[in-house]
């Protein structure tokens, strides 16, 4: 959640795409198999910056076959 200057709190969703600082790797003592979620939230508490990214063009799930012809279907349609 990101909260504006208004103080309200608005969510975002994560499409799974990371833009990040590589400074990251040195901050994460996470090993093994681990979510980076668990490595984000714990950073926040320690004050750092995790921001998002908006996004406001097209994004569609392509996890599964009938979601892939979808997206070529969508993606046939947009503008060139």
């Amino acid at each position: 959640m990101v909260r504006p200057a208004s103080g309200e709190l608005r969510r975002w969703d994560f499409a799974g795409i990371h833009v990040i600082d590589p400074r990251i790797f040195d901050l994460i003592e996470e090993r093994g198999v681990f979510s980076i979620i668990d490595v984000y939230l714990r950073l926040a508490r320690l004050g750092e910056a995790i921001r998002p990214v908006p996004f406001d063009g097209v994004w569609i799930d392509i996890g599964t076959p009938d979601r892939l012809a979808e997206a070529d279907r969508v993606a046939a349609e947009l503008p060139a």
